[in-house]
């Protein structure tokens, strides 16, 4: 699940009363090979971690309807059952509902998993948290895996030789995204 581009749910944009760039019509692939058009506006946008004062990221992100399935809460409990996750409850959105910013691969150094706290024994079965740019997420245990829920193969986009190569200069150690997966 993704985007190249990244997208902003118009209910939640509207709300923050921000100017729009421009308009432009949106195209995207969904279920089934067939192509959805939805007339968007870009918008800029600053955002920054959930749990964090000290930095902040501007990004530009157009306005869709709906950028993806809700997300599922995360039960509280989980936090206190699992003692090594206590410590970052409060840096986890765990309340659930509709995405409104879902960042795309035109920006996706802001979520590269940067460091991975792993359950100590059976990650399949025990949930871990990736650490990225913009804050951190479960994944494992108590989340279902996408390739789990959809019978279906998604067609998977390579990044082009430019994109590659921004990635590379982005990231010091030079790693190559298009070899990777």
């Amino acid at each position: 699940m993704g985007s190249d581009t990244t997208l902003v749910r118009k209910q939640f944009v509207n709300c923050l009363g921000l100017p729009h760039l421009g308009s432009s019509t949106l195209k995207f692939g969904t279920a089934g090979e067939n192509v959805h058009e939805e007339l968007s506006q870009d918008f800029n946008l600053e955002i920054k971690p959930l749990k964090s004062d000290e930095c902040s990221y501007k990004i530009v992100a157009s306005s869709v309807v709906k950028p993806c399935f809700d997300v599922n809460p995360i039960p509280s409990k989980v936090f206190a059952e699992y003692e090594y996750l206590t410590p970052y409850g409060d840096q986890i959105a765990s309340y659930g509902g509709p995405v409104d910013l879902l960042i795309g691969r035109d920006y996706a150094p802001y979520i590269q998993t940067l460091n991975v706290l792993q359950a100590p024994s059976d990650p399949e079965k025990y949930p871990s948290i990736s650490f990225t740019k913009l804050g951190c997420y479960l994944f494992g245990g108590i989340v279902e895996h996408p390739e789990q829920r959809f019978a279906t193969m998604a067609k998977v986009n390579f990044l082009s030789k430019s994109e590659d190569q921004k990635l590379r200069d982005f990231f010091p150690w030079g790693h190559s995204w298009s070899e990777a997966y």
